[in-house]
This record gives structure tokens, C-alpha cells and sequence, in this order.
């Protein structure tokens, strides 16, 4: 769908800042920070306003929001399907998504709201 109209069906205004995140969020292989996202743009947007971006995307529920971990405490923004969870490589700190597979017996007086798992390793380029 095109980005034009996926901002007008959220109802948000067609701006160049608006068209631009979705733009990079939409070609980024895997999560970005906002602050990554503000590199992207070669600094045209200011960075408030791609958080202001972010946060009217996340509420309109066409990008989700993740941490990585305590380490790393910046949020991390990305398009997705459906929910997933994050191969980091430990070297490079590049992020790969993969979907979740995961089920879980609970007890019966317990009700999962959400989870997240992290799995740490090295990508192809830094096994070399």
C-alpha cells in the first residue's frame, strides 16, 4: 500500500517528515532507533518530531516498539506482521527478527500480557 495512504487511513496529516519515517521503517530489514531513523533522514527532521512520529505510528498500531535489553535501553521501531523476537549479533549489534514459534503452559490463574525473547550470537560476517 502506499504511504500517502497508509498515513491518511491513520488519520495523520500527508507531511514530508510522516512520509519519510514510513519510508524508512518500510525499507530498514530490521529494527531501527529513533535515533538511527534521524541518520536516515540526513538530519532533514529534527529528532523530536520522528519521535513525535513514532509515537503517533505506534498508537495508530502500524509500528511496533521493543527494548532490546538493559544494556542497550534505547527503543528500537519496526514494521511487522506479526509478533516476533530478535537474534542480536554480539559483535556488530546487528538485529535480525524471526517469527515466534514459542508456546507456554501457564497455570490457570495466570494470564501471559506479553513476552519477549533475545537471542545473542555472531551474524555471518563476524564469525570470520
Amino acid at each position: 500500500m502506499e504511504n500517502r495512504i497508509i498515513i491518511q487511513k491513520i488519520g495523520l496529516k500527508v507531511t514530508r517528515a510522516n512520509l519519510l519515517v514510513l519510508e524508512i521503517l518500510k525499507k530498514s530489514p530490521s529494527p531501527l532507533s529513533a535515533k538511527n531513523i534521524w541518520q536516515k533522514t540526513k538530519k532533514e527532521v529534527n529528532l523530536v518530531s520522528i519521535y513525535r512520529i513514532l509515537d503517533k505510528f505506534k498508537k495508530a498500531k502500524i509500528i511496533y516498539e521493543d527494548s532490546i535489553d538493559s544494556a542497550r535501553p534505547e527503543k528500537i521501531y519496526h514494521l511487522s506482521p506479526s509478533h516476533h523476537h530478535h537474534l542480536i549479533c554480539q559483535k556488530c549489534h546487528k538485529i535480525f527478527c524471526t517469527p515466534c514459534q514459542v508456546k507456554i503452559k501457564t497455570p490457570k490463574n495466570f494470564t501471559i500480557i506479553r513476552h519477549q525473547i533475545q537471542i545473542i550470537g555472531l551474524c555471518d560476517k563476524c564469525q570470520v
